[in-house]
């Protein structure tokens, strides 16, 4: 091969390279993965973790084996995880606290007749990724795949805002 068409072949790979980085730089982030929605239109919360004890069938239970009531806990296994309580005000967005995002399984709900219903009137398409809020130049023409309640929930999901 010639020195010119070895340059030649060098530049060709060099431009399309820098196409290819445009490209990926011109289409933006990934689009979000989105969770499959049970039957009812909400999402499924997920399933705690099993822990039991060996010997044991129900951690909260009686032993399974009787001879074990007497013994202490850490000879019969570990002792139950203790409940998580929420410091005083957490509950209450308002105290100069940001409002919450909803658990997973109640962030969004299906549009009935091609519209949302009251209570969630956040328009949502999963292929472009963005919602529509009431009184944006596109929401009264966009059909939703889901309907948020709030915008905290649609971004949650991995959505984001149209720009107009």
């Amino acid at each position: 091969m010639s020195r010119a068409a070895a340059v030649r072949l060098a530049l060709l790979a060099v431009l399309a390279t820098a196409a290819a980085v445009l490209v990926r730089m011109l289409r933006g982030p990934e689009a979000p993965a989105f969770t499959t929605p049970t039957t009812t239109g909400v999402l499924a919360p997920p399933d705690p973790p099993q822990t039991t004890t060996p010997g044991r069938t129900d951690p909260s239970g009686p032993p399974a084996n009787p001879s074990d009531a007497g013994q202490h806990e850490d000879e019969i296994g570990a002792a139950p995880p203790p409940e998580v309580t929420e410091p005083a005000g957490a509950a209450d967005p308002g105290q100069g606290q940001a409002p919450k995002a909803n658990p997973p399984g109640e962030r969004w709900v299906f549009p009935v007749d091609g519209d949302c219903p009251d209570g969630h009137p956040i328009k949502a398409k999963l292929r472009s990724g963005i919602y529509h809020l009431p009184g944006m130049i596109a929401y009264a023409r966009t059909i939703p795949d889901r309907c948020y309640a709030t915008e905290i929930d649609a971004e949650a999901d991995g959505l984001r805002r149209a720009k107009r």
